[in-house]
C-alpha cells in the first residue's frame, strides 16, 4: 500500500498470484487422478469431459475462497486470525454441504463444483448456480476489499 500503484490493481495482482496457485494445484491433482488411474489400470474409459467439468467448476469455486481469503488478509494483518477464518470457512463449507446448501455457500462451491459429495451427475442448473455465484461471490471479495483499502489504508501520494 505504500506504492503509488492503484489499490485496484494490488488486490487484482494478489487475486492473480493466488488463482495461478490455485491452478497449479488442481493440475497437479489432475496429473495424481490420471496417474493413478493409468497405473491402476482402471477399466473403461476415460471420462475426460465429466473430469473436465469438475476441474472447471472446482476451479472456480477455488476462485471464490481466494478472493475471500485475500479480502480477509488484507483487513487482518495477522497471520493466524485469516487461517483460522479460513479453517472455520471450510468447516461451515462442509456442514453447509450436508444440510444441502452446497450450491449457495461461498466455501461450499469447490467441493460441490467438484462432485464430491455425490454419484449423481451434476444438473444444467446446478452448473450455472456454481458458476454464476462463484463469479458473484469473488467480484463482491475483490470489490469489498478495494473500497476497504481505499477508505480504510495507507495510500503513497505522490
Amino acid at each position: 500500500m505504500t506504492q503509488p500503484v492503484p489499490v485496484r490493481d494490488l488486490v487484482l495482482a494478489k487475486f492473480c498470484v493466488g488463482a495461478l496457485m490455485s491452478l497449479a494445484a488442481f493440475a497437479s491433482i489432475l496429473v495424481f487422478y490420471v496417474g493413478s488411474g493409468f497405473a491402476l489400470s482402471v477399466p473403461g474409459a476415460f471420462p475426460a469431459a465429466r473430469i473436465a467439468e469438475y476441474v472447471a467448476l472446482g476451479i472456480l469455486g477455488s476462485l471464490v475462497i481466494v478472493a475471500i481469503q485475500l479480502a480477509v488478509s488484507m483487513v487482518i494483518r495477522n497471520f493466524a486470525a485469516p487461517v483460522g477464518i479460513a479453517l472455520a470457512g471450510g468447516g461451515s463449507g462442509l456442514v453447509a454441504t450436508m444440510a444441502g446448501l452446497g450450491n449457495v455457500w461461498p466455501y461450499s462451491l469447490l467441493q460441490t463444483g467438484m462432485n464430491s459429495n455425490t454419484q449423481a451427475d451434476l444438473i444444467i442448473a446446478g452448473v450455472i448456480q456454481i458458476v454464476v455465484l462463484s463469479i458473484v461471490y469473488a467480484a463482491l471479495a475483490i470489490a469489498w476489499a478495494c473500497r476497504w483499502l481505499k477508505r480504510r489504508d495507507i495510500v503513497a501520494t505522490l
